[in-house]
């Protein structure tokens, strides 16, 4: 009642339907572990937040959407059939990952271990043979055979 008081004084309502409470925070993990049940996790615009920890046990909270995670990996796609055949295969990386990894993004946690999938993912794809030889010219190529 509070919530949708303070609210209306914005001209926000809550949709009831979709409005609920839930544990959250530093010791829902350990409560919810007593009650022999996981932590509720729920995502709002584009993060999913959930009770985690990190490699040193600290208190972790959102990470990206696997929603908007996907969108980017296809939005990336999309762009690399069209560029395909004018970038090498460095350019190619170079731009995917200035797109998509800026540093202020690596400051969340949560965001580093998308990020570095999303860049092996990419690299992966493009280490097509039509890219390696469009990536270095014929005589590396030949010296190298």
């Amino acid at each position: 009642e509070a919530l949708s008081g303070r609210l209306k004084q914005f001209g926000l309502s809550l949709a009831e339907e979709k409005t609920r409470c839930i544990e959250f925070g530093r010791f829902a993990r350990t409560n919810a572990q007593r009650k022999g049940k996981k932590p509720e996790a729920f995502t709002f615009p584009g993060f999913t937040h959930y009770c985690g920890k990190t490699r040193r046990g600290c208190f972790k909270v959102k990470r990206t959407a696997r929603k908007k995670f996907g969108a980017g990996l296809n939005a990336f796609d999309e762009w690399a059939n069209k560029a395909r055949h004018k970038l090498t295969k460095g350019e190619m990386l170079r731009r995917a990952r200035a797109g998509k990894r800026p540093p202020e993004l690596l400051r969340h946690h949560g965001q580093r271990n998308p990020v570095q999938q999303f860049t092996y993912r990419k690299k992966k794809n493009s280490e097509k043979p039509g890219l390696v030889i469009r990536a270095y010219p014929p005589s590396i190529l030949a010296r190298s055979a």
